[in-house]
């Protein structure tokens, strides 16, 4: 009996953390990247040099 408890909460972790992560990759981002779950492509380079840079401020010379 207590061997099927144990597996039954194994079981309904299990699923509660594939549900969670699930949630979690649908849910729009609050940074507001497009990318913010890739580290390599050049779309995410080109868009944070983007962010980086502030076109309403003259430069520091």
């Amino acid at each position: 009996m207590i061997q099927t408890i144990i597996v039954l909460l194994a079981v309904a972790a299990a699923i509660f953390y594939v549900i969670k992560k699930i949630i979690k990759r649908l849910r729009p981002k609050k940074g507001g990247s497009p990318c913010d779950g890739c580290d390599g492509c050049n779309l995410k380079s080109e868009w944070m040099k983007s962010q980086s840079t502030c076109s309403h401020k003259p430069a520091h010379k």
